[in-house]
């Protein structure tokens, strides 16, 4: 008996990683490919995406790149926005369906673009509809954590937001086969539209289906989900153990939406996440301004270091063994800590005249950004169970969003009317870092 019980554990173990590996492979192969663009910008101009913009004879003009920059950005703005449907939708639907509608999504969207023409101009619809299929794809991933045990969790959360990451590789993959091969761009994403079919026809595997509840509100079902993607097909009888659970004033997975939302950690975890996500992207938007003032103007260091930059970030999930081990190993009011502190050495070192210590600043940015996204779901999932992955992760992304809006006006100050990039550097840094100190304070409380 003890034997056979030995081997159904570990048959059960063998398929939780297989599914968390299928979840893994399809977010790279299908989740964050708009997130790409800079990699297959030159491959739109010589297909002559948009050229009817630009005057006869030219190969490329302002009016193209422009209208073309127009696309990634309206794309990437509604690919945040739509986060917070999917947070609605997700705990409605399951995550098989969501991830189905992310697949349909996508396969709709390249397939648009791949038929546009200059009589049939789908581009820029295309790029957004596989924009929007994005986070329909990825969010419902984040439900697989729930098939290890909780200290594994990090691990898992690491994989998939690495993958999430990487994916923006696949339009560079395009840009090679485009270069070296005769196949046109139509001809790439045609064929590419297997991986979308594929992800729609595995979402079976990846998340086995739990069995209707009887509680009308969906709490039951909500509770027995964990232990029946783990393989389980009686109740749990001794709950994994929830450190932040200590305190249920603080943390809770029961309540409603709205309950957690409007819950003070949640609110300090949404200040936190929206302080760090404006403060990098300040530094990655104005990449080659800054590098250009560090440098004193030096073209070659500049376009050294942006190429260096868009290759290196891309590949963010070279740190996913180091993100897990903080992770599974750290109580996570450290893990806090450790990104506040990075986000303040990293402010003060961009602004330092100095182009070795610049490339320091582009490894550490890179790594806090893959800590801090891996760090986020797992804390949402430790404050809140499952609830806090499907509804609250969409929800921070969404108000981190609408934060990092406001970069606009902190470029703007710093090139209009400072000129100078070390105040706002270290005014941003430093509200990331006091942040992450009040933060963590609380997340302390939690776990004791």
């Amino acid at each position: 008996h003890t034997t056979h019980t030995y081997t159904q554990r570990r048959m059960s173990n063998l398929l939780t990683w297989c599914r968390v590996g299928l979840g893994v492979f399809f977010t790279f192969a299908v989740a964050l490919t708009v997130a790409g663009y800079q990699a297959i910008l030159p491959v739109l101009q010589d297909e002559g995406v948009y050229r009817t913009l630009c005057d006869e004879g030219e190969e490329t003009c302002t009016a193209q790149t422009l209208r073309l920059d127009l696309m990634f950005t309206l794309s990437m703005s509604l690919l945040n926005a739509a986060g917070l449907v999917v947070g609605v939708v997700l705990p409605r639907v399951g995550p098989r369906i969501c991830a189905s509608i992310g697949a349909g999504l996508v396969f709709v969207g390249f397939l648009l673009f791949a038929l546009s023409a200059d009589a049939f101009q789908a581009w820029l619809p295309g790029y957004i509809i596989v924009a929007l299929g994005a986070p329909f794809v990825a969010f419902p991933m984040f439900s697989l954590a729930g098939l290890v045990p909780p200290q594994q969790m990090g691990m898992v959360f690491s994989m998939l937001v690495g993958a999430f990451d990487g994916s923006a590789a696949i339009m560079f993959f395009f840009q090679l086969i485009f270069d070296n091969t005769g196949y046109s761009l139509r001809s790439i994403l045609l064929v590419y539209l297997i991986f979308p079919v594929l992800l729609a026809v595995c979402t079976p595997l990846i998340f086995p289906k739990a069995p209707a509840s009887g509680d009308a509100d969906g709490s039951e079902e909500q509770d027995e989900r964990a232990p029946l993607l783990r393989g389980d097909s009686t109740s749990v009888t001794e709950p994994p153990p929830d450190p932040v659970k200590e305190d249920p004033a603080w943390v809770s997975s029961t309540g409603t939406a709205r309950d957690m939302i409007l819950s003070r950690p949640f609110l300090l975890l949404t200040v936190w996440a929206s302080c760090f996500v404006t403060t990098k992207y300040f530094f990655m938007t104005n990449l080659d301004s800054q590098l250009s003032w560090v440098s004193h103007g030096d073209e070659h260091f500049v376009d050294v270091g942006t190429k260096f930059f868009s290759i290196f970030l891309p590949c963010s999930a070279i740190f996913t063994p180091v993100s897990s081990w903080l992770l599974c190993n750290l109580k996570a009011y450290i893990s806090v800590l450790i990104m506040g502190g990075m986000a303040m050495l990293c402010g003060v070192t961009s602004v330092i005249h100095n182009e070795s210590l610049q490339y320091f600043t582009m490894v550490a940015i890179v790594f806090n950004r893959f800590f801090f996204f891996a760090a986020a779901p797992t804390l949402l999932r430790q404050m809140y169970g499952e609830r806090g992955t499907e509804v609250g992760y969409g929800v921070v992304l969404f108000f981190a969003a609408c934060a990092n809006t406001s970069n606009y006006v902190w470029s703007w100050l710093s090139t209009s009317v400072l000129h100078n990039w070390i105040p706002m550097n270290i005014a941003l840094s430093a509200a990331c870092l006091v942040s992450s100190l009040v933060f963590a304070t609380h997340v302390r409380k939690w776990q004791g």
